[in-house]
């Protein structure tokens, strides 16, 4: 017997936040996926962490139309959608170069104010495992368990999804690469 999707009665609703990232030194926005009937009640949920490819931002996922896809889909699930620059969500083996970063463009992509990609660390693995983990678990119901922990992207983010995935085995249990 395969399992049938119910529609939902109302859609989920998508949030811009921010927090601050001890790995990155700065402010960082995201975007979260709040599943319909979210603010009603007191149910915990599982969480998936969306990486996006370079050049691109935490609003890729709606750029491409892709942020209906857990209504369709009925997915009970808070949704992450990190901003992880161009770093490969990788930690950095030399120093950031903040004020060095402010002058310069970016070199892929969209060139939002350097404010919103420069970071006083480049440390995006920690950011990604720790920090955001650390900051969604004690801001939104989540079921804070590896077992209700996943990791995706796309190009750039399946590869940090993959490589996350692989050394911090004690935070999620399963990622996807697009």
């Amino acid at each position: 017997m395969t399992a049938k999707l119910l529609p939902l009665a109302e859609a989920g609703e998508v949030k811009t936040a921010s927090f601050r990232s001890e790995a990155l030194g700065v402010e960082k926005s995201y975007l979260v996926y709040l599943p319909a009937g979210y603010e009603q009640g007191e149910v915990r949920y599982p969480v998936v962490y969306m990486l996006h490819g370079i050049g691109g931002d935490e609003d890729d996922w709606s750029k491409m139309n892709l942020i209906d896809a857990p209504d369709e889909l009925s997915l009970p699930a808070i949704i992450i959608m990190i901003d992880g620059e161009d770093s490969f969500y990788a930690n950095s083996a030399t120093l950031a170069g903040y004020d060095v970063c402010l002058k310069v463009p970016r070199p892929f992509g969209h060139t939002p104010s350097p404010e919103t990609y420069c970071v006083r660390s480049a440390d995006y693995e920690t950011y990604v495992a720790s920090d955001m983990g650390a900051h969604v678990d004690s801001t939104y119901r989540t079921i804070a368990k590896r077992e209700a922990r996943a990791i995706g992207g796309l190009p750039m983010g399946g590869f940090g999804a993959l490589m996350i995935v692989m050394r911090h085995k004690d935070t999620f249990s399963s990622a996807a690469s697009h």
